[in-house]
């Protein structure tokens, strides 16, 4: 299950025993293996077909549709919600945002109400399948916050619920990338940080009806170049040398951190000089804002 690799929303023992038993007749009364296999498929199919101009892929997304119903009307699995957050994936890649936003709407419901972004182990669940559990709520605060972004919304999951960030070095080595010279990533770590920052910064200089002040503004940028400033040199989010690196997925989450950072710094500096345009007299004062305004 290679598409379940760089993001992971399932446990693929659980996917492949579903799957056999299906080839039994025997598939399971849980219908979010169905959901999940075929948004595997669409995800997969859809990747191909950039090189011709098949749209099979087509078919198994809306094979995983048909199936959300299932989310409102029965008890949602882990299944259920790693298939609807895969599928928000579907239509963030797409640019879909508006469909985007109302599945993960779904998938948020039963990720808070069951505790997931919870700590302590659930009674019945081993330790791997309450780690799961947490991925999947740091996956969708990650999509979450990538969607306040876009298209401007509040986001569905606020900072109360994010009660721990994931570890640094995880025993299984998700999330985790190695370059050279001893440079180490832990990309779903840093994911989840950099979205923590990005609700302080929407929430403060975009969604209030009061005006935000220079040291609020200045507070956000000094947080976000503190995030920078904790990545390693070699893949810092600046203009440096370009890395050279065959492995897709390491570049790829280079790219990610690189373009929300900036993204977040087009959003901070945009408030500053809002504030700036309207208070134009008060050079001295405006004057300290933003030690990232070198980077522009």
């Amino acid at each position: 299950m290679t598409q379940n690799h760089d993001i992971r929303l399932f446990q693929e023992d659980e996917v492949r025993a579903a799957i056999q038993t299906y080839f039994y007749d025997q598939p399971p009364s849980d219908s979010g293996w169905y959901m999940a296999v075929n948004i595997i498929l669409a995800h997969t199919l859809r990747k191909r077909s950039r090189m011709g101009n098949s749209f099979e892929y087509e078919k198994y997304l809306q094979n995983a549709m048909r199936k959300v119903q299932d989310v409102i009307l029965q008890r949602p699995t882990t299944l259920h919600v790693g298939a609807l957050l895969s599928m928000v994936l579907y239509f963030v890649f797409t640019w879909d945002n508006h469909i985007a936003i109302t599945l993960l709407s779904l998938a948020v419901q039963p990720i808070l109400l069951s505790g997931y972004h919870r700590s302590n182990h659930h009674p019945g669940l081993t330790a791997a399948e309450s780690l799961h559990r947490r991925r999947l709520f740091w996956q969708a605060y990650i999509v979450d916050h990538d969607l306040m972004l876009r298209t401007g919304k509040p986001p569905l999951i606020g900072d109360e619920f994010l009660l721990q960030l994931p570890d640094d070095h995880p025993p299984d080595g998700y999330g985790m990338y190695y370059y050279p010279n001893n440079v180490s990533l832990n990309f779903f770590r840093q994911q989840v940080r950099l979205a923590q920052i990005q609700g302080r910064i929407c929430s403060s200089l975009y969604f209030g009806n009061i005006t935000p002040s220079e040291s609020q503004i200045d507070q956000l940028d000094r947080e976000l170049q503190e995030w920078r400033d904790s990545i390693p040199e070699m893949i810092r989010p600046e203009p440096t040398e370009a890395l050279v690196d065959a492995d897709y997925s390491r570049l790829m989450c280079l790219t990610t951190l690189h373009f929300t950072y900036f993204q977040l710094i087009v959003a901070i500096h945009s408030a500053a000089f809002r504030l700036r345009a309207a208070d134009e007299g008060n050079e001295a004062e405006s004057g300290a804002i933003m030690p990232s305004v070198a980077l522009c």
